[in-house]
């Protein structure tokens, strides 16, 4: 969208153009500021805006606090799209002057430069920072039409930044649906996630709980064949009056493997000596 825009202030005796103020302080015939001034408005309009700068710089030399040098220093930075930098030249301007119109005019090309801002932010998609800039804009545009309410221009820049807005909020609207609705997804499967790691949490627990009973149930069946053997081995000692070695290695071989080693110490403690298949078979 294209915003109207003031070009800048051109400096001669005894008035200044666009707004015809009078500056008998400032200005004199061919005074160094009124030749500066005039180099760099010729500069500008060809388009050799550091040239402009540098001649608009160097007048402030001779005129440090001249309104009109602030504006137009503020147009060159304008047109090097350092639209921050520009605001705070046409800023200076307020205050500095007693000239309502210039004020309005100020207030006129700030709004265009937050209206140039605001598109910055669209293009990087930060639609909030660009609404922000739209709505500075609207009251920059504000103040201008208070202090010249017979320019047209400001209402015009005033409802083309509204009509922005509009269009950028209805937009930002519907991103943040989006967000909510990402957020939300993501809230859920993230609460999936963490119902499939109970789930597997549980799993795991239970399969630990039944390898720790299985093992429990082999710990007592061995215990059960320590104690039938003891038994066994009892009963044929009572039955026998003593057991004898051929005795005690039946015994061993009809137990399993990991429990004949117990019942060998035992053995070997009871006939104080290894057992000895040759000799007692």
């Amino acid at each position: 969208m294209n915003m109207r825009k003031r070009q800048f202030y051109i400096c001669h005796w005894p008035h200044i153009c666009i707004l015809v103020v009078v500056l008998p302080v400032i200005c004199g015939f061919g005074s160094p500021l009124s030749r500066l001034t005039e180099q760099g408005n010729t500069a500008f309009n060809q388009k050799r805006y550091d040239e402009a700068l540098e001649n608009y710089k160097n007048a402030q030399v001779e005129s440090p606090e001249a309104p009109e040098l602030h504006f137009n220093i503020g147009n060159v930075l304008f047109r090097h799209k350092k639209y921050d930098k520009s605001i705070e030249e046409f800023q200076k301007l307020p205050g500095s002057t007693n000239n309502a119109l210039m004020e309005a005019e100020a207030y006129y090309n700030i709004g265009v430069a937050q209206y140039r801002i605001a598109e910055q932010h669209e293009s990087l998609g930060k639609i909030s920072e660009a609404l922000k800039s739209l709505e500075d804009c609207m009251e920059s545009n504000r103040i201008a039409m208070r202090k010249n309410p017979d320019d047209p221009d400001p209402k015009f820049n005033f409802e083309q930044a509204k009509r922005k807005w509009k269009e950028l909020y209805a937009k930002y609207k519907d991103q943040q649906e989006q967000q909510e609705q990402q957020q939300e997804q993501a809230e859920q499967e993230q609460q999936a996630e963490s119902e499939e790691q109970k789930q597997e949490q549980a799993q795991q627990e239970q399969q630990e709980q039944e390898s720790q009973q299985q093992e429990q149930a082999q710990e007592d069946e061995q215990q059960e064949d320590q104690q039938a053997a003891q038994e066994q081995g009892d009963q044929q000692e009572q039955e026998t009056g003593e057991m004898t070695k051929a005795d005690a290695m039946r015994l061993l071989n009809s137990l399993a493997e990991e429990d004949q080693q117990q019942y060998r110490k035992l053995f070997n403690q009871r006939f104080r000596g290894p057992l000895d298949m040759e000799n007692d078979w």
